[in-house]
Order: structure tokens, then C-alpha cells, then sequence
């Protein structure tokens, strides 16, 4: 499975990547929408994308609306991750493209049954 893992921590990227990992993912970081486009440009196609609601110079919803346009994403799955939880970022996101919504904070139980549901290759534990 190859990962796309986009936020603006670089903490929190550090743990996604190492639970990925720890279920055989090849993971790529991106800091923000921008860079993550630029990714998707240049590493992709990529099985499944992580993506935090707001990062700076490009949010959530704004990569998604751009990466919908992109050759290289068709097949693409988002997962968005992220620490908002009014319903009204959850809607939108979905809106936006978004496959799903996970929460911040979240176990690591949580994060590969959410792999699971968008029908990715997740060992179960």
C-alpha cells in the first residue's frame, strides 16, 4: 500500500507513518496541501491519502479540490485526519471529496479499520 501523509505536524506525521509502517506501507510526507500536490505530481499514483482539514498554504478542502483534476489521483482514496470535530468540517470535507473522516485522537484500531472500510489491504491484528 502506498501512503500519502499530509499535515503540518510533523509529530503527527512521525505516528502515522510509523503505524503504517507497521502494517508494510510505503509512506511519503508532505507538510502541507501544495507540497502534497507537488507528491502527487511527481510519486503517485498513491493507494490512499491521509490528509489533516487545515494546514497552511493549502487546506484540506483545497487539495481536494485540485487533486480531483489530477490524472494521477483518479483511483485515489482520502482519508481525512484530522482534530475537527463539528459536524459542519465533517460535511464539508466529505463534500470536498473526502472518502472518510478520523478523528484526532485516534488508536491505531481505529485508523486500520478505517483502511479497511475504504477496502485497503490492512492486516487485521
Amino acid at each position: 500500500m502506498k501512503v500519502l501523509v499530509v499535515d503540518d505536524s510533523r509529530a503527527m506525521r512521525s505516528h502515522l507513518v510509523r503505524l503504517l509502517r507497521g502494517v508494510g506501507a510505503n509512506c511519503i510526507e508532505a507538510a502541507d496541501g501544495l507540497l502534497a500536490l507537488e507528491r502527487v505530481e511527481h510519486d503517485g499514483p498513491f493507494d490512499v491519502v491521509l490528509l489533516d482539514y487545515n494546514m497552511p498554504n493549502l487546506d484540506g478542502p483545497g487539495f481536494l479540490d485540485r487533486v480531483s483534476r489530477m490524472p494521477e489521483a483518479y483511483d485515489m482514496k482520502t482519508l481525512m485526519v484530522t482534530s475537527m470535530t463539528d459536524q459542519s468540517f465533517i460535511v464539508n470535507a466529505l463534500r470536498a471529496g473526502a472518502d472518510d473522516y478520523l478523528m484526532k485522537p485516534f488508536t491505531k484500531e481505529l485508523l486500520y479499520e478505517k483502511l479497511r472500510l475504504l477496502d485497503l489491504d490492512v492486516p487485521t491484528a
